[in-house]
């Protein structure tokens, strides 16, 4: 993909939004339209897009196996600061773009500005965007929520019209009564540039062919990325939605894991995707993680299997990353 920047979103808008059909068919739709219009990665010849969350943690070494070209970080101090943020994650990417999420409040889009300004002299700046946006949506403090968004929205864009603006979701987010489409009228959802998708069940994963035609639908004009958690997340989050769901075994983790990997990688090189985006960082440095220092991390006296588990992850990415 590049940079984000430097992509089409021609096979995005080719989706004619009252047609909807089932996964297979909606995939099949895209891969034909990004061959035709040449907007693909495979059709381009180049490798795909890729970014983790803080590159600058990760051993210099991944960054280039990984043939990673961004960056993504979240920053809610003061512009002058994050605007270093920015350049320090740069200095890890040989080329590439940093994605900033910032958060959704006043005081953000007041930042939001500052960074649009800045964007302009740092082309590599590419996004900002809403980490968790459903949550964070939920705690604006105004009697106008989607009108808030679309404020925010203008903001980011009123001195670069290119900069991107970005939301994080999950998979529970798409259906259910505190869905994203009661939140958001499409009016809004058309600003949207793109979605990172995150599945955060593991037993959801298969269901991707379903959540990306419905992603396309409700966000037309939105590129998609797909997000991996590559890491151990047992002790994190049930292997199913529900509180009485059991957590995955080490197997079923990593399992669901590399079937979810294979199946977004699939559908980046084709062009279905954006790219791959990864949370957390710490490629080739999970020993140093800081989610392994919480009880929700990893279980007691398990952090070695934790890392353990993480690595053989890891190095299934780096494995099918690598590939010519």
């Amino acid at each position: 993909m590049g940079t984000m920047a430097a992509r089409s979103d021609s096979s995005q808008k080719f989706y004619i939004r009252p047609f909807r059909p089932n996964g297979a068919v909606w995939r099949l739709l895209m891969i034909v339209t990004c061959l035709v219009l040449g907007s693909s990665v495979a059709a381009a010849g180049g490798p795909p897009f890729v970014m983790t969350w803080g590159a600058s943690s990760n051993a210099p070494a991944w960054n280039t196996a990984m043939h990673l070209t961004g960056s993504r970080i979240g920053c809610s101090g003061a512009p002058p600061s994050c605007i270093r943020a920015v350049s320090a994650e740069l200095r890890h990417l040989s080329a590439g773009a940093v994605y900033m999420s910032i958060p959704l409040t006043p005081s953000g889009m007041t930042s939001a500005a500052a960074y649009s300004a800045a964007s302009l002299t740092m082309p590599q700046l590419v996004e900002l965007d809403i980490d968790d946006f459903v949550a964070q949506f939920n705690h604006i403090v105004s009697s106008d929520k989607p009108t808030f968004v679309s404020d925010f929205i203008s903001v980011v864009k009123s001195k670069n019209p290119d900069l991107k603006f970005g939301v994080t979701l999950y998979e529970t987010e798409l259906t259910g009564a505190g869905n994203i489409t009661t939140m958001l009228p499409q009016s809004v959802r058309d600003r949207i540039d793109v979605v990172h998708f995150y599945v955060a069940y593991r037993q959801d994963g298969p269901n991707i062919v379903s959540y990306l035609p419905q992603i396309h639908d409700e966000f037309p004009n939105a590129q998609i990325m797909g997000g991996q958690y590559a890491y151990d997340r047992i002790n994190y989050a049930n292997c199913k939605p529900g509180s009485k769901a059991a957590p995955c075994t080490a197997v079923q983790e990593i399992q669901l894991f590399e079937n979810l990997f294979d199946a977004e990688l699939s559908d980046v090189r084709s062009g279905v995707l954006g790219g791959l985006e990864f949370y957390p960082g710490y490629f080739g440095a999970e020993a140093t993680m800081p989610t392994w220092k919480s009880a929700r991390g990893c279980a007691a006296g398990q952090t070695a299997a934790c890392i353990a588990n993480t690595q053989t992850m890891r190095a299934y990415v780096r494995k099918a990353l690598s590939a010519p």
